[in-house]
């Protein structure tokens, strides 16, 4: 099933690339605002792309690491709301049940 996908992708990637050529600029001529942005327009779209996928990133990875590094402290004492924490081992259900 793999090899049949890649195979029509060959052969679809060919047909695109040829339709291209044959159109010439006939596509641009008949949709200026969707084709007509250039390599700028397509640098400047991309860009955007790339810095909104990274402060996802970025937000993620920090809500994340101050999760684990500050356990439920953190959350009582900078008003956050508590989170469920699942413990990994059995030694830490004994810690927190003895704690608690």
């Amino acid at each position: 099933m793999p090899s049949l996908i890649v195979a029509a992708s060959v052969v679809l990637a060919v047909a695109l690339i040829e339709t291209d050529s044959a159109g010439g600029d006939r596509w641009l001529a008949k949709w200026p605002r969707l084709f007509g942005a250039g390599p700028e327009g397509a640098h400047q779209l991309l860009s955007t792309l790339a810095g909104s996928m990274m402060t996802v990133m970025g937000i993620t990875f920090s809500m994340r690491t101050a999760r684990a590094a500050g356990g439920r402290c953190a959350n009582k004492c900078s008003g956050l709301p508590s989170w469920p924490i699942a413990p990994s081992t059995p030694r830490m259900i004994a810690r927190e049940s003895r704690s608690g």
